[in-house]
């Protein structure tokens, strides 16, 4: 879970999917309660590289569709910054399949997804000069900085996820923190146009 700020939020980021055959036990609700709350809501997939991909869209578009997945939500977004087996799984097959699931989404949903790394994975198992850099930017990156170090090959970023142990009103253990790069209305024209 991940949300805009401590007081006021705005949006949040929930973990849907992992995988073809996960979904987190949490997000169902977690999902009605955010809309209840009047929050920007956004599904993220965590990609599993040594799986297929189409059958880890498939159950994504489908976990989604049963939620209420709807064009009031956040784009979706791929979480490939973590990877378990990543020291098992070459580069190209970690690039090919996040782009091949970023591309499939997209023509099913009709919503021009965002990536999450950081500048650190994206440097190490990613790499410059690919297309993934077409899609909007969601960057891990933790500092005291104002500002975030950004992946090669990005000139921006449209979400940063600035702190993982931030703290919440009513939620007892820490959550991510992230900031929007730009207005509330950029948000919500953000949200319109992807």
């Amino acid at each position: 879970m991940a949300w805009e700020e401590i007081d006021g939020q705005s949006f949040v980021f929930l973990k849907a999917t992992e995988g073809d055959d996960y979904e987190d036990p949490m997000f169902a609700g977690n999902w009605r309660k955010a809309k209840e709350a009047g929050l920007i809501r956004g599904p993220y997939h965590m990609l599993r590289p040594e799986d297929d991909v189409m059958p880890q869209v498939d159950f994504f578009v489908s976990v989604l569709q049963a939620r209420g997945y709807g064009k009031e939500d956040l784009p979706p977004a791929l979480d490939v910054e973590r990877v378990s087996s990543v020291g098992s799984v070459p580069r190209e097959q970690i690039r090919d399949r996040a782009l091949a699931w970023l591309q499939e989404v997209e023509h099913r949903l009709h919503r021009r997804p965002m990536l999450y790394t950081n500048p650190k994975f994206w440097t190490n198992y990613l790499e410059p000069d690919h297309p993934l850099e077409s899609f909007p930017l969601w960057l891990a990156y933790y500092s005291g900085d104002s500002t975030p170090e950004l992946a090669e090959g990005w000139t921006s970023w449209t979400f940063w996820q600035h702190t993982e142990g931030g703290r919440l009103p009513g939620v007892p253990k820490s959550v991510d923190l992230n900031h929007f790069n730009g207005t509330h209305e950029d948000l919500l024209k953000f949200v319109a146009e992807h």
